[in-house]
Formats: structure tokens, C-alpha cells, sequence
């Protein structure tokens, strides 16, 4: 599938040729010749954490040589920066295995852990910032000690995080990485489950950093990546990296994925609008080689087409995550034309919770105080009102291609808002 590079920003399709495969790049176009915006290319594949691959392509194609020696020392160095850390996870992935195995702990490796070495096979090419390992669930108490015994530190989840409270976290004062040890990959309230028991059953042995674990079958790890990026993430700015996952995944076990098993399990977990919009951004943004029938298979009959739209702003980091209950509220107010819905927006909007007051204020839930912080919320709607209406946010530049335009702060949280419904986030007020 060929990129329709009018309808991104130059440097945004430009960066989408390099990480698609060498057969679908568009060599001859993929250069933005001023050196500003070499410049923006290299920050935006950093802060998208694909820097390492950008890279690795430039090197192995002709555009590479158009690249101003800055711009690629750049590269180079944020490269040599992820191999170091990467080495220094995997000298700690190694020694929490080999204690875990030596103590009958069965563990499935997640993720960065298993993709970096197993997928990507060049370690260094894989950005990670931590350590996912699955365990059995009946198995938490005895993990807690054995880290314990290691040195690690169990840290608090947030409770206004529900969406994470499906591991726990542990960090180390001497090592550079936390480890998540999960007993599921969604949380109990999620509006879909995961058979964490077939996912077991399924599990293939594999050998990381010399230790012996575990790892997902290949349609198992393929649909965890796409839950993994549409529900955890929302497609949000590191959700480019696990399009890079998926990508690799099926270029890798592409003959030894089972597609029927992968559609059927979507639909028994209650997952596949999720990994239809992510198996579908993958194939349009970077020619991962997914059947066409499988997407087409897995598309739900009242599908609305603006959500690539959407996830693909959010993907290339042109919207920010999350601006508070205002500009949620907004996005809600633009997705319905139900005027009773919309009265109880505008009730969330001027009288928000206390506990939501509470917490932007860093006050106790049930403190006395909070009544005196409505006053200061209605002036700062109303600061923000004037200013919108000083600034309209469409007005931000002007567009840079035929198809590609800035996103205004309206149409972004409309989109943010959309996302989080479909893919399911919005559940017991989370992503609000």
C-alpha cells in the first residue's frame, strides 16, 4: 500500500518512507532538503521514540546521503543512547529471570522485553523504557518477595488510573529500568477480557539476554500489541512505536500467524474494534503486510471512517493528550446532537466534581475548602473562553500540502474524546 504523502505534513510522511519496509519506500521523494527540517525530523522521530530506526534506514538508502552531518550525528548519538540502555535493561531483565526461573516462576516477557532481541532482532533498534513480564495471577505474593529479596521497591498505582491496575510496579534504587509485573493485560473493569488462561496454554519458550521465559504465540502477541496501543495508549504520541511492533511482528511470523484464530479471538474477547484500528493504521501508515481480508473481516458494521483520521493526528504527535475537564467536555459536546446530553456537558463543565477540584488543587478529597475553588474555576473558564475566541484554533498556520492542516484544539479533543469511547477507555469516568 503506497503513502498518500498529500495528506501529511512533509516531514511526517517523510518519516512514516523511512520505518515502512525497503520495498514500499518512496526513496526518490523522502527528502526535505532545507536543513530545518532535517532538524524537525530527527526531534520528531526521538520524541516519537522511533529515532533508532530512522536512523538504521537513512543509513541503508540513498536519502541518507542528503542528510546534513548534524542531523545524522544527532541520530547516531540518540541510537548509541537507546543500545546502552537497552543493554543495561537486558543485564537487568536477565538476573530477575534467572531468580524467578530458579524459584519454579513461570513468566511470560512483554512487550519491549521480548520485542527489542526476539523481533527486531538488533536490540538497540527498539526503544524501551521498562521491564513488562506476565506471571500467574497466584503467583503475585510469591514474585513480591523474590524482588524484594533483589532489592526492588513495590510503588503505589494511582487510583484514578483504572486502565493500569492490571499490574504492579517495582523499582530499583541501583538499576536504571521499573519492572511491571502483570497477572492480566486489562484490568477487571475494562470492557472486554482477555483469556489469560489460553494465553498460557499458547505460550512458546524463548531464551532473552541468555535467560529462559516465556513468549506470547505469535496471534496472541499480535493482538495484545493492537490492545495494547488502542486501549492502554489511545494512539497516543508512542503509539508510532507500536505501529513499528505490529509492523515487525507480521513481517516476522507472518506464515506462522494464524489470521482465522486472530479474528476469532478479537471477537470472543470483545476486542475487535480495537484490533481492527490498529491492524489498519499499521497497513496504511507503514505497509505492515496484514490481509486485507482480515481487516476488512474485523471492521465493525458502524465504523466512522474520521477515527483513522483521528488516531493518526494523535500517532504522528499532532494533538496533545489531555488539556483537563474542559477541553474533554468540549470534544463531548461536539460528538452529540442530543441537547439533554449536552445540558449535563455544560453541568460537568462549570460544576465539576469535588474530588476532580480537589485534585487540581492538591487538596483532600474531603477538604472544607473546595466550595471557595468554583469561583476560581469560573474565572479560568471564562479567561480560556475569551481566549479562544481572541485566537480562534483553527487559525494556528497555514497548511503545508494539499492535504495536510494544522489540528485546532476543538477538533483535537472532538477526535481525543471519540477515540477514548471507541476504543473503550471511557468506562467507570476513565479518560475523562
Amino acid at each position: 500500500m503506497n503513502l498518500n504523502r498529500d495528506l501529511y505534513d512533509p516531514v511526517d510522511a517523510c518519516l512514516l518512507d523511512l520505518l515502512r519496509p525497503a520495498a514500499h519506500r518512496q526513496q526518490e521523494i523522502c527528502a526535505p532538503a532545507p536543513a530545518r527540517e532535517w532538524q524537525r525530523l530527527a526531534l520528531k522521530a526521538a520524541d516519537l521514540a522511533v529515532g533508532p530506526l530512522v536512523y538504521a534506514a537513512l543509513r541503508q538508502q540513498a536519502a541518507g546521503k542528503a542528510v546534513p552531518a548534524a542531523v545524522m550525528q544527532r541520530l547516531r548519538d540518540h541510537g548509541l543512547e537507546s543500545a546502552l540502555r537497552n543493554f543495561a535493561l537486558y543485564r537487568q531483565l536477565r538476573s530477575v529471570l534467572d531468580h524467578l526461573h530458579a524459584h519454579g516462576v513461570e513468566v511470560i516477557a512483554l512487550k519491549g522485553a521480548y520485542l527489542a532481541q526476539a523481533v527486531y532482532g538488533d536490540a538497540a533498534l527498539r526503544m524501551m523504557s521498562d521491564i513488562d513480564l506476565l506471571v500467574r495471577a497466584e503467583a503475585r505474593g510469591q514474585v513480591r518477595d523474590l524482588l524484594a529479596a533483589l532489592g526492588y521497591r513495590p510503588e503505589e498505582i494511582p487510583t484514578d488510573t483504572p486502565h493500569l491496575l492490571h499490574h504492579d510496579s517495582y523499582t530499583h534504587p541501583e538499576l536504571p529500568a521499573s519492572l511491571e509485573i502483570h497477572w492480566a493485560l486489562v484490568s477487571q473493569d475494562a470492557p472486554f477480557q482477555i483469556d489469560i488462561d489460553g494465553l498460557w496454554a499458547r505460550a512458546e519458550p524463548v531464551r532473552l539476554a541468555g535467560a529462559a521465559a516465556l513468549a506470547l504465540s505469535p496471534a496472541d502477541l499480535l493482538l495484545h500489541l493492537c490492545v495494547h496501543m488502542t486501549f492502554q495508549h489511545v494512539c497516543d504520541r508512542f503509539c508510532l512505536r507500536c505501529l513499528c511492533d505490529i509492523q515487525r511482528v507480521v513481517a516476522r511470523d507472518g506464515a506462522r500467524i494464524d489470521w482465522e484464530a486472530v479474528c476469532d479471538r478479537a471477537r470472543a474477547w470483545g476486542c475487535e474494534r480495537n484490533v481492527h484500528l490498529a491492524l489498519l493504521l499499521a497497513q496504511r501508515l507503514l505497509a505492515a503486510a496484514v490481509p486485507p481480508e482480515v481487516v476488512a473481516r474485523l471492521r465493525p458494521a458502524r465504523f466512522d471512517d474520521r477515527l483513522v483520521q483521528w488516531a493518526e493526528q494523535r500517532v504522528l504527535g499532532w494533538v496533545d493528550d489531555y488539556e483537563g475537564p474542559w477541553s474533554a467536555n468540549v470534544g463531548r459536546w461536539r460528538l452529540t446532537n442530543n441537547w439533554v446530553e449536552r445540558l449535563a456537558v455544560v453541568r460537568r463543565i462549570c460544576f465539576p466534581a469535588w474530588p476532580e477540584l480537589a485534585r487540581q488543587a492538591g487538596l483532600p478529597a474531603r477538604s472544607p475548602w473546595i466550595w471557595l475553588l468554583y469561583p476560581r474555576h469560573w474565572a479560568h473558564l471564562g479567561g480560556r473562553a475569551l481566549r479562544t475566541l481572541w485566537k480562534p484554533a483553527h487559525a494556528e498556520q497555514p497548511p503545508q500540502s494539499l492535504g495536510w492542516r494544522p489540528v485546532g484544539w476543538a477538533e483535537r479533543e472532538t477526535g481525543r474524546i471519540a477515540l477514548i469511547r471507541w476504543t473503550g477507555r471511557e468506562h467507570r469516568g476513565d479518560g475523562t
